[in-house]
């Protein structure tokens, strides 16, 4: 079987109070932190398939993928007082062995239900 790569971008939403010292939700070093040990560390260059435990009983669709992403990063970010309220996971285009394509497609989860999109953040490649 041929293993081949594709490119994520993801997109997370957070709500959380408003600092009055800072006036955010969370400091942004910290949700890059989250996305980063969450999503990035976890995922990056690996066959989601075989080296991620969370896809071992599950494929590695891309609502799969999201909704890993969205219980990775609520942990990490659970202890700041900011809730994620969002994950977006789009995957580029890809070409299939007939010469078609799939295009561009996007799907959001949000709590219990999912949103797609089809036609855009590069934040790793899996292969």
């Amino acid at each position: 079987m041929a293993v081949h790569g594709h490119t994520y971008e993801f997109q997370v939403k957070s709500k959380g109070p408003v600092s009055r010292k800072t006036g955010k939700i969370a400091d942004g070093a910290i949700i890059e932190d989250a996305l980063h040990m969450g999503i990035h560390e976890v995922l990056n260059r690996k066959n989601l398939d075989t080296d991620v435990s969370f896809f071992i009983n599950r494929p590695s669709t891309l609502e799969n993928i999201c909704l890993f992403a969205w219980r990775n990063v609520g942990v990490i970010m659970a202890h700041t007082g900011t809730q994620v309220y969002e994950v977006s996971v789009e995957a580029d285009r890809c070409p299939r062995a007939d010469g078609t394509s799939i295009e561009r497609t996007r799907v959001s989860f949000s709590g219990p239900s999912f949103f797609y999109s089809s036609r855009g953040y590069t934040v790793l490649t899996s292969q």
